[in-house]
């Protein structure tokens, strides 16, 4: 097993995790951005990016056997990552093996033209070709975009609200699935925009009050980060150039694409899911 090499702040001020990592997260909400950064701690080391609804598995026993069948013979320090719908049975068998988790969300609707763009300019990769094929033959993006915010299904497949490889739930549904684990009390919620938030007009306290909430929750750091070793992690981990699927990542792009049209869409599906999440 290969572990990455780490610069010497970090290697003096945070402590080799104790404990196996699981990134939560709804697709195109950061996985790879907080994965890169979990990565950039002492001895940690990627593992397998687990099946989730875009596969298939989106019920609460497939997944369940999935995570049985593959979170097996874990170590201190791998990371694993997961688009995993919150069920409670899940979170207490990830209680009993002691698996640490981070659920990052952003908001949803920079969340629907991340997906409408990423699956157009990435055809081959999940989610799979139906999407794009199904995208690509409509008329406009304007039309894509409206369809990643109000869902659709895809030749003769009934409109459910799960993910799945023929159906794409409307955003409000999509966020319902997964937004159960900012309330888990064993799981550490982070917001994208305050990893993110050197890209906006933030002071980078914020960042840096969010790494050091990720690192205590692990257990890792005993003490506030030196600017040295905070700007050790920054470095490492949030180089996009790391990510198969990074495709820009700004904070609120979404007012850049967004036509009218869009905006009352998503106000109309996903109101309430924006106020709640902060974003209103």
């Amino acid at each position: 097993m290969l572990y990455r090499s780490h610069h010497v702040f970090v290697r003096t001020e945070v402590s080799p995790p104790t404990h196996p990592i699981l990134v939560i997260s709804i697709p195109k909400n950061g996985t790879h951005l907080l994965r890169s950064i979990l990565l950039s701690l002492p001895k940690t080391c990627s593992r397998l990016h687990l099946p989730s609804g875009i596969q298939g598995v989106n019920s609460c026993d497939a997944l369940l056997a999935a995570g049985k069948s593959q979170l097996r013979n874990l170590k201190p320090g791998s990371v694993y990552s997961w688009h995993l719908p919150y069920f409670p049975e899940i979170a207490s068998w990830l209680d009993e093996h002691e698996i640490k988790r981070f659920f990052i969300f952003r908001d949803p609707r920079d969340y629907t033209v991340s997906l409408c763009q990423f699956i157009m300019k990435n055809p081959p990769h999940p989610p799979p070709a139906p999407y794009f094929d199904f995208l690509n033959s409509l008329r406009n993006d304007s039309e894509r975009l409206m369809h990643c915010i109000r869902g659709f299904t895809i030749g003769k497949a009934t409109k459910t609200n799960l993910l799945s490889p023929d159906c794409l739930p409307d955003v409000n549904a999509m966020y319902r699935h997964f937004i159960g684990w900012r309330n888990d009390p064993n799981t550490c919620s982070v917001r994208y925009s305050d990893l993110a938030s050197s890209q906006v007009p933030k002071s980078k306290n914020v960042q840096k009050n969010t790494f050091e909430s990720m690192l205590r929750y692990l257990g890792v750091i005993d003490q506030p980060l030196s600017n040295e070793a905070f700007g050790e992690l920054l470095e490492t981990g949030t180089d996009p150039k790391k990510s198969p699927t990074f495709r820009l990542g700004k904070v609120g792009h979404w007012k850049q694409v967004y036509r009218p049209e869009h905006k009352e869409a998503t106000d109309q599906i996903a109101s309430e899911l924006l106020l709640e999440l902060g974003y209103l």
